[in-house]
């Protein structure tokens, strides 16, 4: 079996779960010799046990905590060798980055010992609206060098970086995983309705909330007792008219939800809406599978390749009469609700689990 180094360098967000995750199950295969992180990332201390119980090497840095602190740390030079030197004495096969972060590219083509497979994963071909930035742009640019294996989550990109030049035999496919790491062992699936669901995520104009909150207008019309949770953080001005319209059918809890609360959050709605207007793929659906919730979904991106007919309905991105159609007819058919949230666990159990993302990921290294 193949020897990997992780290197996952943010230190907030789902990354952080993500590459845990991913730890974990290459771990289970003992495969894993090294693990890279910031020691100012969010779930420290589950990394710290982790790799003691299973006598993986946890290198941790003093990197970048904001974008003001990037400029100033990059100019720490001695943090990059530190990393080349642990993978000189190490000498794994191959080292994986599970996100991208803003001092990849730099580490990936200058501090990696020749021989070592650079893999990296790639979540979105092209920058979201309503996410950019120079800095961004550049560093996203960039992404598709310096490796020499790249992972997509989804079959329907390799044509994509086919046309970038990147041969097929250099291109990993491997579907999103679950996110059970959010499901407490005291949740439990109750065949409990709420008549309330949710859109939850960042929220950045490629989301298509304003589609969602237009589509509540026509939707309350046949539904009027029908909540909308709104979860995530962002910029909400461009919506201020339509949660004053709305605001009998809203919750909103517009603040970056913590771990703690997720639990909850989706134990107590029917299922989630996500009307984005584009979209790579989501990691939302597999959330939301993890917890037994159903998806209405935008057709957009390779959603199509996450949502099956047994796990949600998928609707024309910004056809708002389209959408409320959608919701309308499942909200109103309980066994409906109930059959696919029941098919979107078992989905989450058998389909997207961990061990074989890891097993995927050493097979084609």
């Amino acid at each position: 079996m193949k020897k990997i180094s992780l290197i996952y360098l943010g230190i907030k967000g789902v990354g952080t779960i993500l590459a845990f995750e991913m730890f974990r199950a290459l771990s289970e295969y003992n495969s894993c010799s090294l693990v890279i992180i910031s020691q100012w990332i969010d779930n420290l201390e589950e990394w710290d046990y982790f790799a003691k119980n299973r006598n993986v090497k946890l290198l941790k840095l003093d990197t970048y905590t904001s974008k003001n602190d990037y400029l100033k740390k990059t100019f720490n030079i001695g943090v990059f060798f530190k990393i080349r030197n642990e993978l000189k004495t190490i000498s794994p096969d191959c080292i994986y980055s599970p996100m991208s972060d803003l001092w990849q590219n730099l580490i990936f083509s200058l501090f990696i010992p020749k021989g070592i497979i650079r893999v990296r994963t790639i979540h979105d071909l092209v920058r979201h609206k309503g996410e950019d930035s120079l800095l961004l742009r550049v560093n996203h640019k960039f992404s598709f060098f310096f490796c020499e294996k790249i992972v997509v989550l989804s079959r329907k990109f390799v044509s994509d970086l086919n046309k970038k030049g990147i041969d097929s035999n250099n291109i990993i496919v491997i579907p999103h995983p679950n996110l059970n790491y959010y499901v407490s062992n005291s949740f439990q699936c109750h065949n409990t309705f709420h008549n309330r669901i949710m859109f939850f995520g960042r929220i950045v104009k490629y989301k298509g909330l304003d589609i969602l909150l237009s589509a509540l207008k026509i939707v309350v019309k046949t539904i009027p007792s029908l909540k909308i949770v709104i979860a995530g953080a962002g910029d909400t001005s461009p919506y201020t008219s339509l949660f004053n319209e709305l605001r009998d059918n809203l919750e909103l809890k517009l603040y970056e939800i913590p771990n703690d609360e997720i639990a909850s959050l989706f134990g107590h709605v029917d299922y989630l809406v996500l009307p984005y207007i584009e979209a790579s793929q989501s990691g939302v659906i597999p959330l939301a599978y993890s917890f037994g919730k159903p998806v209405i979904a935008s057709d957009v991106g390779a959603i199509s390749e996450q949502v099956t007919l047994d796990t949600g309905i998928l609707v024309e991105p910004g056809n708002v009469e389209h959408l409320a159609s959608a919701i309308i007819a499942l909200t109103m058919d309980r066994q409906r609700i109930l059959s696919m949230s029941v098919c979107a666990k078992k989905f989450s159990q058998k389909e997207m689990k961990w061990e074989a993302a890891a097993l995927k990921l050493l097979k084609s290294i």
